[in-house]
């Protein structure tokens, strides 16, 4: 059975999300393993183009969801988007997308990171700045 906790693309290691695996896990239930490969076309071989799998299964299931034709490999921005949004570590997600550094992904989807409104740097209400005053009381304290 499948048993997988990373996956590796273009030499990128990236995790696999629970629900990935159990998503493969229910292909390789139902293809099997055939020649290597999981996702296998009605004729029981693989697909040779990413042009073969959107023409055959993508646009097919965008059509039937409603949704707006759009090319299989924006997912990953969606991916990324939605991770930001929901407050996920950039540097993890910016390793998911195998960029080369968080600043790629700063780039790209600064405006998808969340910016709580709530009050800042709380811990500096709790210092105390007032050495100007101290020194002084201690001066006069020591003079009188």
């Amino acid at each position: 059975m499948l048993e997988l906790s990373c996956l590796v693309f273009s030499g990128i290691i990236v995790d696999m999300l629970p629900v990935v695996r159990e998503a493969l896990k229910e292909q390789f239930r139902l293809t099997g393993l055939h020649n290597n490969f999981v996702f296998i076309t009605q004729y029981k071989d693989h697909y040779k183009t990413a042009q073969s799998i959107s023409k055959s299964q993508w646009k097919p299931l965008l059509q039937k969801c409603g949704l707006e034709d759009r090319r299989l490999y924006e997912t990953r921005h969606t991916f990324a988007s939605l991770m930001l949004q929901q407050s996920e570590e950039l540097v993890w997600v910016s390793a998911m997308m195998g960029h080369a550094d968080v600043n790629v992904t700063l780039k790209r989807y600064v405006r998808y990171i969340k910016r709580p409104q709530h009050k800042r740097a709380t811990f500096v209400d709790d210092l105390d700045l007032d050495c100007e005053n101290k020194t002084a009381q201690k001066l006069h304290t020591a003079i009188a």
